[in-house]
């Protein structure tokens, strides 16, 4: 069996709840609708290298033509020498984000010579003729050189499918039992999917994305009982392409096991909007940073027709996010917080992982956005 390593990240124990009075001025008032990531972009961009900075915890102050200075917040793993790109909403904000030179992406299920339209960046559109030796579920990455011009650079391969890697036991406990408490609550038979019959999920700040099978076990097994869904299609989105291999094998084990089409991209949530969805699935928003993540949660509660479901660690956790909800989610949404039923019979210990469900019902709402 191939060996098969876990990254992990320390992720910070919150202290206090944070309110609306946290969120930036800018977007105080407004609906989830009128977030920046919604407004469409005006066509207007400028790019300038990043100078010599102290520290990385660093906000910098580019002139505009106008005589104004716009404060941009330095992008996570930015540094001095890397090209940003500011790119202008119709609402005069602007979107930054740090120039790409690499762009990696797991192929679709295609055929030899099928032309692939992809989007490394907001402003450039690529055509990718799948060559011979490319399969389905390869990841491919393409490296742009000092004139710009996007070049093939190599394509990993997955190991063949032989055994289903070992996955965190919280995959079969704590997230197991997070779908069955939603189906024991009665909210499987509120999930309408779209004209097409198609069940849109969303997987947001996915990271590894280990819980595949579960989820894909789970929507096969109880498709029935969702009215009308004839099949089901997968999005998500991570910061960074890190875990571009663990997508691949989620990808290929979906499609090959259920025929569950996945996608799964590298993305900003606090720049980029994602595509609607009738079931939201957010586990562990980190929240109590603040910052984008009032912006984060806003865009996903505008992106859902239908259920908003958020598992978090912590109570201060909790609270935030249910402020965070009361300020985008549409009128007529309810909102139901619970204990993950899971620690009924475990041990809570000292970080509780998806100890708390938040679930926000806004199939109510199609009509209020």
């Amino acid at each position: 069996m191939p060996q098969y390593e876990y990254v992990t990240r320390e992720i910070g124990v919150p202290v206090c709840t944070l309110t609306a009075a946290d969120c930036e001025e800018l977007l105080r008032g407004r609906r989830a609708a009128e977030l920046p990531q919604w407004v469409p972009l005006n066509g207007r961009r400028a790019e300038f290298q990043v100078p010599e900075l102290p520290d990385d915890n660093v906000v910098l102050q580019v002139p505009l033509p106008n005589g104004k200075k716009l404060e941009v917040p330095l992008p996570e793993r930015c540094k001095e020498g890397d090209t940003l790109c500011l790119l202008q909403r119709q609402d005069d904000t602007w979107k930054v984000v740090p120039k790409k030179h690499r762009f990696s992406f797991v192929v679709p299920p295609c055929c030899s010579g099928d032309v692939l339209r992809l989007k490394p960046t907001d402003h450039l559109e690529l055509n990718f003729a799948v060559p011979e030796n490319v399969e389905a579920f390869n990841v491919v990455t393409l490296q742009a050189d000092a004139d710009g011009a996007w070049n093939f650079q190599q394509c990993a391969v997955l190991p063949p499918e032989t055994e289903p890697l070992p996955l965190p036991e919280w995959t079969s406990g704590q997230y197991q039992a997070i779908l069955d408490a939603l189906k024991s609550k009665g909210y499987l038979d509120r999930l309408c999917p779209d004209e097409s019959g198609v069940l849109n999920v969303g997987v947001p700040f996915c990271g590894h994305f280990h819980e595949y099978i579960t989820l894909g076990n789970f929507l096969v097994k109880h498709r029935l009982e969702m009215p009308g869904v004839q099949e089901f299609s997968i999005f998500g989105m991570e910061l960074f392409d890190d875990y571009v291999r663990d997508w691949a094998l989620a990808q290929r084990w979906l499609w090959r096991q259920h025929q569950i089409s996945c996608c799964i991209e590298a993305g900003d949530l606090a720049q980029d909007p994602t595509p609607k969805a009738q079931w939201v699935i957010g586990i562990h928003p980190e929240v109590t940073k603040g910052g984008p993540w009032f912006r984060i949660i806003g865009s996903l509660l505008h992106s859902c027709r239908g259920l908003c479901c958020f598992a978090t660690f912590y109570e201060e956790e909790k609270d935030t996010l249910l402020n965070m909800i009361d300020m985008y989610k549409v009128e007529c949404a309810s909102v139901d917080a619970f204990e993950n039923p899971f620690y009924a019979a475990n041990e809570l210990g000292c970080h509780p992982a998806m100890r708390f469900i938040v679930v926000v019902d806004q199939s109510c709402g199609e009509n209020s956005y």
